[in-house]
């Protein structure tokens, strides 16, 4: 548990709040093996080949919905928001379309709200 509590350190310290399993081991200086564990605990979220805590994907998300309900439907739109690069805007989208929160129509995302019960 003390490799997650410094992996979760590291990643909530990071700028951009994504990191790769290089970036992390870089950081960290030793194998990230506990990733899986937080994944699969929800202390962390996977972003493609990124791994995030899982507070720094709902202010993610939180932002996407928020650019897009704005009229930021592009990735290059979205991309200018958020202030991240292609590099991470992609693969969040990409999880949140996996994830039912957003739906790729052409070049173009939409929030997609759940239905209430």
């Amino acid at each position: 548990l003390e490799a997650i509590r410094l992996i979760n350190e590291t990643l909530e310290a990071s700028e951009p709040p994504l990191l790769s399993p290089e970036e992390l081991r870089a950081r960290i200086g030793k194998a990230t093996s506990h990733r899986t564990e937080g994944v699969r605990s929800g202390t962390f979220v996977e972003v493609g080949p990124f791994l995030t805590t899982s507070t720094q994907f709902a202010e993610l998300s939180s932002a996407v919905e928020e650019a897009i309900r704005d009229g930021c439907t592009s990735v290059g739109a979205i991309r200018g928001r958020l202030g991240l690069s292609r590099k991470y805007v992609l693969p969040l989208l990409e999880t949140l379309d996996h994830l039912g929160r957003t739906r790729r129509r052409g070049n173009e995302r939409e929030w997609v709200t759940p239905p209430t019960a």
